[in-house]
């Protein structure tokens, strides 16, 4: 009795086991995400097509809480140009507006102060929104 007990505990760790196996595809390297909780607030990877970088970001639209995902073709220097520009947005006044262009997406940078924290609301072709604080900033650039 106590052998089929072992036994059938041990299969169940086994097969809960296999359940976990995440397979990723290996084109696509993620740069860095952003989580809060179990939800995805953003992600930012990249795919190598000749000497073109393909990257797609994804994030969560807090107006329709739908994952939406923007694509643009970016070279490393420019992607830390954009980094940068968003760190230096932290270190500005509220509601300070600054547009840019992501590819063929309108992107409006927005500061705010939220609870205590410098937040960015970033507002992607006038339709579909979202937030980063500094530290959820390095995360998406993987710093």
């Amino acid at each position: 009795m106590k052998y089929a007990l072992f036994v059938l505990v041990f299969s169940i760790f086994t097969l809960n086991s296999f359940s976990q196996i995440i397979v990723k595809d290996s084109e696509n390297t993620v740069v860095g995400s952003v989580k809060r909780g179990y939800s995805l607030i953003a992600e930012l990877s990249f795919v190598k097509k000749d000497s073109v970088q393909i990257y797609t970001w994804k994030y969560l639209d807090a107006g329709s809480m739908a994952l939406k995902s923007i694509k643009f073709e970016s070279t490393t220097e420019n992607l830390n140009q954009f980094y940068l520009i968003l760190k230096d947005m932290l270190k500005q006044k509220n509601g300070t507006i600054k547009e840019i262009t992501v590819g063929d997406n309108s992107v409006s940078l927005t500061t705010q102060k939220l609870i205590g924290f410098r937040n960015i609301l970033i507002t992607v072709n006038e339709s579909s929104y979202f937030g980063l604080n500094g530290k959820e900033i390095n995360k998406l650039f993987g710093k």
